[in-house]
């Protein structure tokens, strides 16, 4: 059995003229543009159907005033398009009634498609009733043709998340940088969700004031070691010689003339390192100075005999300032600090550039 059948026009179809007429013409053609759909409200399958259409002067009963006979019309997605041809001798109804009903048939149907559709002129422009007057609400769902509204048909800001499913929102969909921090909660960024960022392993991602970049764990070097190759035996504060070295690395860095007195050429912090053996029957103090100014300070109470002690500061440096270590012994008849060797006994100096400050 055919499937029943009605006609919907689209609101921005209708019935409308196939060129402009003055106000005096008669219309004697209305192009007619409607939908098919079947009685589960989709549209018919694509084919060509045999439509009649009839001009009627009521709503229901009455004999037809104008037909077109039946005419094989093509149907695609249930869109099909029909010239009603009303010619010169028939284009009088429309001055002659005031409401005129159009009718429509589909074979094999025997009846037409109810209801049938009033027919109004503006002047002579002839449309169906609910292509410009729709009242609220009369179009929903069933009457849209699925995936038949575009993104302009959208007002802006018209699709809200709880128009979204959850889950749909991909990748693809949000624009460059459209997520920002204030958008991700607090505690929620794991580690396996940031990027390698090109680092290799054991390399570590750290700012340079500029950019990210990554690198090595490497240990700072130390630039200078060595010590005094003299005893430490005056009764007052005793500068800490540089005249024996180990190793110098230090150019660019330090400068040193042998006196125990180091001047900073490139700004930053510095880790001076000192060990010393020293002999007090009294006390003993060392200090470590950043030109007139002790930054670090050691002390001990002698026994007579030796003892070592260490001093390790990290400080901040700047061009031109100077460094040095000083130890002074109580009883004047001890040493404030034994010599250095080349075996690394006794006493040393070490000192370490470790970088430039924080920008």
């Amino acid at each position: 059995m055919h499937p029943a059948v009605r006609a919907l026009l689209a609101p921005n179809l209708g019935l409308i003229l196939a060129a402009p007429i003055a106000r005096a013409d008669i219309p004697e053609t209305i192009n007619y543009q409607g939908r098919l759909l079947d009685s589960e409200g989709d549209p018919v399958e694509d084919n060509t159907y045999t439509i009649t259409f009839s001009i009627y002067t009521g709503l229901t009963g009455g004999t037809a005033e104008w037909t077109s006979g039946g005419q094989a019309i093509a149907v695609e997605n249930g869109l099909f398009s029909y010239t009603l041809n009303l010619g010169p001798t028939y284009s009088h109804l429309f001055t002659d009634y005031p409401n005129l009903y159009l009718g429509i048939k589909v074979d094999p149907d025997v009846t037409e498609i109810d209801p049938r559709t009033k027919l109004t002129s503006s002047p002579y422009a002839y449309h169906a009733q609910v292509s410009d007057g729709v009242v609220p609400d009369a179009i929903t769902s069933d009457e849209i043709l699925n995936g038949s509204i575009a993104s302009n048909d959208l007002a802006p800001n018209i699709v809200m998340t709880q128009h979204i499913v959850d889950g749909q929102v991909r990748n693809g969909d949000l624009d460059h940088n459209a997520v920002t921090t204030e958008k991700i909660q607090n505690g929620t960024i794991l580690l396996e969700d940031l990027g390698d960022n090109s680092a290799a392993g054991g390399d570590v991602i750290k700012f340079n004031g500029t950019n990210w970049e990554t690198g090595g764990i490497s240990a700072t070097p130390i630039i200078w070691s060595g010590g005094s190759t003299t005893h430490g035996r005056a009764s007052s504060w005793e500068t800490y010689g540089s005249d024996g070295v180990d190793f110098n690395t230090a150019a660019g860095y330090l400068s040193t003339d042998g006196s125990g007195v180091f001047t900073v050429q490139t700004a930053g912090f510095y880790r001076i390192n000192a060990w010393m053996m020293w002999m007090s029957s009294t006390y003993w103090y060392g200090q470590v100075m950043k030109n007139t100014t002790c930054i670090h300070q050691m002390q001990s109470l002698g026994n007579g005999g030796w003892t070592v002690t260490n001093m390790d500061v990290t400080w901040y440096f700047d061009v031109a300032d100077e460094m040095s270590v000083k130890c002074f012994e109580g009883s004047g008849t001890g040493y404030g600090f034994h010599s250095w060797n080349s075996l690394g006994k006794h006493s040393r100096l070490q000192i370490t550039y470790v970088g430039p400050p924080a920008p």
